[in-house]
């Protein structure tokens, strides 16, 4: 089951480590403009968003933003695309808010990270208004996992493993400047087919989407991931510079004000466990 084998390997604490002790938002961030949602934007990311088998969106996120959004009364939608349409929305207007966005300092032409995200970019500081915590593995066929070792990028590439990627994705700095990854895929779920089928020796993936999308392609018993973590870094909400939405960057600062009320009861962890039992 995939609860059993995320929660085992990873734990609830560890992947969704609490961001800044409670503060007062200000009186709310109240309602948008007359008629007006918020749009927030992201792709198909299981647990966190995604559309079950009746296609209603739901996932971690999903839930977390039904609570944090109804308690600063903001309208919202959120719609899931293809990450390169979800990007283009986010740059051309189309959209308030991005979902399970990692930082890239390229993004910030047009994303409004905040000071403690884009610190994380520099120093590796760990932000506080973050809403949950990815950690990069290489995933490859059972069939050729005692064969493969990761110790460094360095020795992936003397050794000539093939290496796809998603060709949109940020990674991190030093996996990008490693010349790894000569193959590419337009999506996660492509990518995971696509080493099934031999193509790629590795494919680099956040675990716990990977097993999850792995499940859904009915893949879990074929693919699994060498130990070494390759990476760590948070993924957020941010507002979009194109976005109309007024006082912006006080919505987000309330949202991720309650984020961290909700991780304090206890609520944030029941709504995983939820999701990590399905």
């Amino acid at each position: 089951m995939l609860v059993a084998t995320v929660a085992s390997v990873i734990g609830l604490s560890f992947l969704f480590q609490g961001g800044p002790d409670p503060v007062e938002p200000g009186a709310g961030s109240g309602a948008g403009p007359a008629g007006k949602k918020l749009r927030i934007v992201g792709e198909v990311w299981p647990p966190f968003e995604y559309l079950d088998g009746q296609g209603r969106l739901t996932g971690i996120n999903v839930q977390v933003f039904e609570r944090v959004f109804a308690r600063l009364e903001v309208p919202y939608e959120l719609k899931l695309y293809p990450w390169v349409r979800a990007e283009m929305m986010a740059k051309n207007g189309q959209a308030d808010a991005v979902v399970s966005v990692s930082y890239k300092r390229s993004r910030e032409d047009f994303l409004s990270y905040t000071d403690s995200q884009k610190e994380f970019g520099r120093s590796g500081k760990w932000p506080g208004d973050f809403l949950w915590r990815s950690d990069y593995v290489f995933f490859c066929r059972r069939l050729t996992a005692n064969s493969l070792r990761f110790e460094s990028y360095g020795q992936i590439a003397k050794s000539g493993y093939r290496v796809g990627l998603v060709r949109a994705y940020s990674y991190s700095p030093e996996f990008r400047n490693s010349g790894l990854g000569n193959h590419t895929a337009p999506d996660i779920m492509t990518g995971f087919k696509l080493l099934d089928g031999g193509k790629y020796d590795l494919f680099p993936a956040d675990r716990t989407i990977g097993q999850a999308s792995l499940a859904r392609l009915g893949l879990a018993e074929r693919i699994t991931y060498l130990p070494k973590v390759m990476f760590s870094k948070p993924y957020l909400l941010v507002m979009c510079r194109q976005s109309s939405w007024p006082d912006k960057e006080r919505v987000i600062a309330d949202f991720y004000v309650e984020l961290a009320r909700l991780r304090a009861s206890g609520e944030y962890d029941r709504i995983c466990e939820g999701f990590f039992r399905k």
